[in-house]
């Protein structure tokens, strides 16, 4: 305050400003120092000045630049000072500092991909009141399992989690990343089941075989539910569906006549049964099986 008042003053004082050339004896002295004028500068001139400026000259001697002095803008009491409140601490984040998710909710969303219905889970939570978030972390996982088998990011607070299996109990956590890396504490989520549509088809009606040179033709009615989308084709040597090897899928309508030739050498005998699958995923029962010889 003190040094500001000075120079307020000086400048309200109107400080005179001049150069003075000066003999040799002027190397004593210093900028900053103060003295009198014994030389008559004109009426009004102050008498005292401070070297501001010093400067060999070119022909001799010592350039001096001085600045009239004063002695009114150095005065100071205690009544001049003013106290000055401490300046408000400004409240920044460190950079630890990680909000915690809130208003985490997890939903089941099922989906459509490719005509197939398979089941998802969306999940949303609130924005929290924080610059530095760069992005969100998301795991799901079985529900009570012991590894958090999906994992994915979300740059924004909501994402949908794809490809779970339908009349699943899932568990879900996020957290938050900072923009340097610093990351959150978990919010979990617990037991959502994703919901969908959990009921087989019916099996493949009308299924019979037809012996062939050296193929067998297999032929059915597709299952009449209106998700049906194809039967999987089951073959065996012996008369046993539990351990038949699957060797095709053939998609239909509902209710279709399908068929499907296989490639059997002559004089062996094959056995045949099918499922029908839902658009869902779900599998029927096996349909009845049947069997013939190759011509």
């Amino acid at each position: 305050q003190r040094i500001a008042r000075q120079f307020l003053l000086q400048q309200r004082l109107g400080t005179a400003t001049i150069e003075a050339q000066c003999n040799w004896s002027a190397l004593n002295i210093a900028v900053m120092d103060t003295g009198t004028c014994t030389v008559d500068l004109g009426p009004d001139m102050p008498a005292k000045w401070r070297v501001t400026d010093w400067r060999l000259a070119e022909g001799g001697g010592i350039n001096l630049g001085l600045q009239a002095e004063d002695d009114d803008a150095y005065t100071w009491t205690t009544a001049d000072e003013t106290v000055i409140a401490s300046s408000p601490r400004p409240d920044m984040t460190r950079s630890t500092d990680v909000p915690d998710v809130t208003g985490l909710t997890v939903n089941s969303a099922s989906y459509i991909t490719s005509g197939v219905v398979l089941g998802g889970l969306a999940v949303d939570w609130d924005e929290p009141a924080s610059s530095f978030v760069d992005h969100y972390d998301v795991q799901a996982r079985v529900n009570a399992t012991s590894d958090w088998t999906i994992a994915t990011t979300a740059p924004s607070t909501n994402v949908t989690i794809y490809g779970l299996t339908v009349g699943t109990n899932y568990d879900v956590r996020v957290r938050v990343v900072r923009s340097n890396g610093v990351l959150g504490n978990w919010t979990t989520v617990s037991a959502t089941a994703v919901s969908g549509d959990t009921t087989a088809p019916a099996a493949p009606s009308a299924v019979s075989a037809n012996a062939l040179a050296g193929a067998i033709r297999i032929n059915w009615t597709s299952a009449p539910d209106s998700d049906f989308r194809k039967a999987r084709l089951f073959r065996n040597t012996t008369n046993d569906s539990s351990t038949a090897t699957q060797i095709t899928e053939v998609y239909a309508f509902p209710s279709e006549a399908a068929s499907y030739t296989d490639t059997v050498a002559t004089g062996l005998t094959r056995y045949y049964w099918l499922k029908a699958i839902d658009t869902a995923g779900n599998l029927s029962v096996f349909s009845s099986g049947v069997s013939a010889t190759a011509l």
